[in-house]
This record gives structure tokens, sequence and C-alpha cells, in this order.
């Protein structure tokens, strides 16, 4: 019997094509800027089934949370 293999989120991400990576990590919000701006330090994780890069904006360091839709 073949076990079924899950890919981790970090292999998802490797999967997405780098132009699109670059669209995606430079277009989040940021709450305390109150703008679209590129996130840094980002991890990326999988929760209730969607790609998430958890990390910080890139201007004032304030915690951005992006969704890989």
């Amino acid at each position: 019997m073949k076990t079924a293999m899950t890919k981790t989120p970090e292999e998802i991400w490797q999967l997405i094509p780098e132009k699109n990576k670059v669209a995606i990590t430079s277009s989040c919000w940021c709450s305390q800027c109150r703008d679209s701006v590129t996130i840094a330090d980002y991890k990326v994780k999988a929760e209730k089934g969607a790609l998430m890069l958890d990390g910080k904006c890139q201007g004032c360091g304030g915690k951005v949370v992006r969704v890989v839709d």
C-alpha cells in the first residue's frame, strides 16, 4: 500500500515561479504604514489549508501576514 506524500509549505512556495513570488512579497498590507509594502524576514506557513507568509514590514518592521491565493 502506498502512502500519500504531502509537500511542506516551503516546498509548495518553491514551486511558485520567481516573478510571482516577487509580486506576492511586494504587495502586502501593513496596518501601521497603512500602505502596500514588501514583506521581509518571512516564514512560509500553512494554516487552515492556506499558504501564508508571516514576516515584517520592510519599512517600519511591523508584523505583516500575506495569504498566498
